[in-house]
């Protein structure tokens, strides 16, 4: 996360149910067809659960911001970043401008907007840099040290 140098401004941006929001092709949607005692349906709209939809939505997502400086993405989650205030939000600019363009819907619930640390995959981003969680290592600090070769063992 070494692009994240200089940054001092940030936001988070989420998809909701991203998977949803990407329509599928001819092709595509006819593969997604299943059976109820109702009849016959097909999925519309990219579904949760196919092996490949992950990767799919990733890079579309990807390719949707690429362009765009200072904006990294990972699956629904859009983080947003800038060295002063002015970058920040032509950035910020940028990245609404195009998800009005491609009609992708944010949960508002779980955005955040112009701050100065947030968190992003498991790190703690700020101007200082990239910080594990420490809600994500508490566990490993707090446990007790081994003190013999058993318990190093066991520890790994």
């Amino acid at each position: 996360m070494a692009q994240f140098a200089g940054a001092k401004w940030f936001s988070k941006l989420d998809a909701s149910s991203g998977f949803w929001q990407l329509r599928l092709d001819e092709e595509s949607s006819k593969l997604c067809t299943f059976n109820t005692p109702e009849g016959r349906y097909r999925f519309l709209r990219l579904p949760y659960g196919i092996l490949s939809a992950p990767e799919g939505y990733r890079k579309t997502i990807h390719m949707i911001f690429e362009h765009i400086p200072g904006v990294e993405t990972m699956m629904d989650d859009i983080i947003v970043w800038g060295s002063n205030r002015e970058e920040y939000d032509e950035r910020l600019r940028q990245v609404l401008d195009k998800t009005r363009e491609v009609n992708l819907k944010l949960n508002k619930d779980k955005c955040e907007f112009g701050v100065k640390t947030l968190t992003f995959v498991g790190d703690v981003v700020s101007e200082e840099g990239v910080k594990p969680d420490p809600r994500k290592t508490s566990a490993i600090n707090n446990m007790e040290r081994p003190n013999n070769k058993d318990e190093v063992r066991r520890f790994l």
